[in-house]
């Protein structure tokens, strides 16, 4: 079957998208590459090998239920916490 679109990004809604940035740039191991400072406001993680297009966007609504959307990251560590950290397999 022939596809008709492509992933261009996956984009999180949240509240304080730059500190969301921050930290899951922090994760992944690159940095912020641009914001959009004009409502809706985007702030766009720079690509890394292994992660896709990752941007958040500001929502006015807080959360109030848990996440729809969660990434499972790789660690050697993982400890309990709302994210989904799995233990790193050899290789």
């Amino acid at each position: 079957m022939e596809p008709i679109g492509g992933l261009e990004a996956v984009v999180i809604d949240c509240t304080d998208p730059e500190a969301l940035a921050t930290f899951w740039g922090a994760v992944f191991g690159t940095q912020i590459v641009s914001r959009e400072p004009d409502p809706p406001y985007y702030v766009d993680l720079a690509l890394v090998p292994g992660v896709p297009m990752v941007v958040f966007q500001q929502a006015r609504e807080e959360k109030t239920v848990k996440n729809r959307l969660h990434f499972d990251v790789r660690v050697d560590d993982p400890e309990g916490n709302e994210f989904c950290l799995v233990r790193k397999h050899g290789g």
